[in-house]
């Protein structure tokens, strides 16, 4: 299944520009979380590259340059997917299609792109756990990866 993503539009990139911009000045620290907000994937690498380019994190940005940096290519969450499912089921040595959400913590705040502790929890708050603490893995990529 090929999937097709839509890009943000002008106007959107613009309404998302004005959410962070209402708590003051939007500076080049906010390029990736803004990028990301808009559905896109950069790898962290990439952002602490492009706040170098724009002349370090408290240099004030436009709406023009999230669009530039927005308009680059860039993965995008579908674009991992099966790379995720593969990961998952590497570590699921049982097969049950399920991790311990202890388990996806300690991945997810120390490998590859590590999260923040807040980071993951905000992520929890969206994801489905059963009483012991289990989530289903395909069901989190799923999350991950809407739309």
């Amino acid at each position: 299944v090929q999937y097709i993503q839509k890009m943000a539009s002008n106007e959107e990139i613009e309404d998302v520009y004005k959410v962070f911009a209402k708590s003051g000045k939007v500076t080049a620290a906010l390029i990736g979380t803004l990028v990301r907000a808009l559905g896109k994937n950069p790898l962290q690498k990439d952002v602490d590259a492009w706040i170098e380019e724009l002349g370090g994190a408290d240099t004030p940005i436009k709406v023009d340059t999230v669009k530039k940096y927005y308009g680059k290519s860039l993965p995008k969450p579908r674009d991992q997917e099966r790379d995720m499912r593969e990961a998952f089921k590497v570590l699921d040595i049982q097969g049950k299609g399920y991790i311990n959400e202890a388990e996806l913590r300690q991945i997810m705040c120390t490998l590859g792109e590590p999260l923040t502790q807040e980071e993951f929890n905000l992520l929890m708050t969206k994801c489905e756990m059963d009483d012991e603490g289990t989530i289903m893995y395909d069901q989190f990529v799923d999350m991950l990866i809407e739309d």
